[in-house]
C-alpha cells in the first residue's frame, strides 16, 4: 500500500483532489493554503484527518467525511470561508480544538437554540455553536456526541443547559463567559447534566475558597478553568466516571500537593496543573502520560510522576522537570524506577 499517509498536495494551485483508496491518514497541513481547491473526495479507508489539513482552502464548499474516520484534528478546516456543508459520521470519536473555526458560511441543523453538524441518520453529532449569544436556555439534542470549543462563548444570559448522556466530549471554554448559568451543586462544585444524571459536566467550583473536593460519581467532564485560583484546595478526588479534564482545570491551586488521575480519563487539556506551586506528585496511566506528558513541562517545580499500566525495566527517568516511576505490585529483584502503594500513598520501592 503506497498510500497509507497523505503527506501533502503536490501544488497549492490544485483545484480538486480524489484521495487514493487505501489512504488511512490525511497529514497535518496536507492541503494548507490550497486556496483554489474546491472539491475533495475522501475514501472510506481514511481514519484520521490531521491538524490544519485543509487550512485556508477558501474555495472549498462542501466536505463529506466518510464513516471510517474516527478523529479530526484541531483547525482541520480553519479559514475555509466558502465551506457551507460538512457531513460528520457517528464514527468520529475525537474532535480536537476548533476544526471549523472561521468557517463563517457553514450551515447546519438548528435545534433548540444551537447549530449542529451531522449526517442523514444523526443530524446532531457535533454542536457547532449557539444560534445567538442572547439565548437563555438550551436543551442539547439527544444524539449529540461533541460540543465545540467556545460553542456558547459569552452567552451571558444563558441560565439553563441540559446535556444528554450521548455527549462524549466538550471542547475547551464551551461555556466561557456564561455567568448567569445555574446548575446542580454538590460537595463544593456546580454541575450541568440531565434528569437521569445531574453531574455530566463539572462547570466550576462553588467558591475559590474550597479546601477539598470529591467530584460526583457520574461526572464525565471537568471544565477548563473549573478550579482556577482555588488557592486553598489541598485535596481532590476524581472518580473513574471522568473521561476528560479541560485546560487549566486546576490552574493556580497553590495548596494542591498530589493528584491521582484515573485510567478512565482519556484526554486532558494543556496546563491543567499550571501554577500549582505545592504540587509534589501525580499518579497517571501510561496511555494518558504518553500522549500528554508535555502538558506537565510548564510546572515551575520538580515533581514525581507515578505511572501505572505499563511494564518497564531500567533506571529512574528524568523527563522535563519530573522523575518517573512505574508501578510494580511486587518488589522488583532488579534496581530501577518502581513504585507501589503503602497505606494508600504512592511510594517508590
Amino acid at each position: 500500500n503506497k498510500y497509507v499517509y497523505l503527506l501533502k498536495a503536490e501544488s497549492t494551485s490544485i483545484t480538486s483532489i480524489e484521495i487514493a483508496n487505501g489512504c488511512r491518514h490525511i497529514g497535518s497541513n496536507a492541503f494548507s493554503g490550497c486556496s483554489s481547491l474546491s472539491s475533495v473526495t475522501i475514501p472510506d479507508s481514511v481514519t484520521s484527518i490531521g491538524h490544519s489539513a485543509f487550512y485556508d482552502c477558501t474555495s472549498l464548499t462542501s466536505v463529506t467525511i466518510p464513516d471510517s474516520v474516527t478523529s479530526i484534528g484541531s483547525q482541520a478546516f480553519l479559514g475555509c470561508t466558502s465551506l457551507t456543508s460538512v457531513t460528520i459520521p457517528d464514527s468520529v470519536t475525537s474532535i480536537d480544538g476548533s476544526p471549523f473555526s472561521g468557517c463563517n458560511s457553514l450551515k447546519g441543523t438548528s435545534f433548540s437554540g444551537a447549530v449542529y453538524l451531522g449526517n442523514k441518520n444523526n443530524k446532531y453529532v457535533y454542536l457547532l455553536k449557539a444560534e445567538s449569544t442572547s439565548i437563555t436556555s438550551i436543551e442539547i439534542a439527544n444524539g449529540c456526541r461533541h460540543i465545540a470549543s467556545s460553542a456558547f462563548y459569552y452567552c451571558s444570559s444563558l441560565s439553563s443547559v441540559t446535556i444528554p448522556d450521548s455527549v462524549t466530549s466538550i471542547g475547551s471554554r464551551a461555556f466561557y463567559g456564561c455567568n448567569a448559568l445555574k446548575g446542580t451543586s454538590f460537595s463544593g462544585a456546580v454541575y450541568l447534566g440531565n434528569k437521569n444524571n445531574k453531574y455530566v459536566y463539572l462547570l466550576k467550583a462553588e467558591s475559590t475558597s474550597i479546601t477539598s473536593i470529591k467530584i460526583a460519581n457520574g461526572c464525565r467532564h471537568i471544565a477548563s478553568n473549573a478550579f482556577s485560583y482555588c488557592s486553598s484546595l489541598a485535596s481532590v478526588t476524581i472518580p473513574d466516571s471522568v473521561t476528560s479534564i479541560g485546560s487549566q482545570a486546576f490552574y493556580g491551586c497553590t495548596s494542591l500537593a498530589s493528584v491521582t488521575i484515573p485510567d478512565s480519563v482519556t484526554s486532558i487539556g494543556d496546563s491543567i496543573l499550571y501554577s500549582c506551586d505545592s504540587l509534589e506528585s501525580v499518579v497517571i496511566s501510561y496511555d494518558l502520560w504518553s500522549k500528554s506528558s508535555n502538558y506537565f513541562s510548564d510546572l515551575p517545580q520538580f515533581i514525581t510522576v507515578f505511572i501505572y499500566g505499563f511494564s518497564y525495566s531500567g533506571p529512574a527517568i528524568s523527563f522535563y522537570n519530573t522523575t518517573v516511576y512505574y508501578y510494580s505490585e511486587l518488589q522488583p529483584t532488579e534496581r530501577g524506577c518502581y513504585w507501589h502503594y503503602v497505606n494508600g500513598v504512592p511510594t517508590p520501592w
